[in-house]
């Protein structure tokens, strides 16, 4: 009898955690830093300060008319310096509310570029000797890979090359 019971409360349990539990599919930005030399990330948000949580960190934002919760992760981890051969996350956003799976659809189907113009009102990635190497200007030129899994990433690299001064189009 206290056997079936507990079988019984576990199948509900197993029911209702498929039913009712819904993670927000994330997106995010991560810079690889493949040069020999590190790499400095400078970046100001559209975000407007009313809309803070709990951390001084995470904020939500409206972006394409859907509300996204968006997390500084530099401000996080406290530094804006990508040494060589690491990689570090710069942002993570996810959408809020009802209709989450349309919304991530949404999300997902919104060129990179409009996104990033959204979040960041500027974006620079500079080499340790002040020389800008990305920017939002040039973004849009730049090879951004997609891993697509349980999270979205976007994922920017860069190499010795890109630091020789030579504009995006030509790499």
């Amino acid at each position: 009898m206290i056997l079936r019971n507990w079988l019984l409360l576990f199948i509900l349990l197993l029911f209702s955690n498929v039913l009712f539990a819904f993670s927000p599919k994330r997106e995010g930005l991560m810079i690889r830093n493949y040069s020999s030399k590190n790499v400095i990330i400078n970046r100001e948000f559209w975000e407007d300060p009313g809309t803070k949580l709990d951390s001084d960190n995470a904020w939500q934002q409206t972006v394409f008319d859907m509300p996204l919760i968006i997390t500084d992760l530099l401000a996080l981890f406290n530094s804006t310096i990508v040494r060589p051969n690491r990689e570090l996350e710069i942002i993570r956003y996810y959408p809020l509310g009802p209709q989450l799976v349309e919304k991530h659809e949404k999300l997902e189907a919104l060129p990179f570029m409009d996104k990033m113009r959204a979040i960041f009102k500027t974006l620079e990635i500079n080499c340790n000797d002040g020389k800008k190497i990305i920017t939002l200007d040039n973004l849009g030129e730049v090879v951004i890979k997609k891993w697509v899994g349980g999270e979205i990433w976007y994922f920017i690299e860069i190499f010795d090359y890109d630091l020789i001064g030579k504009p995006a189009s030509e790499w």
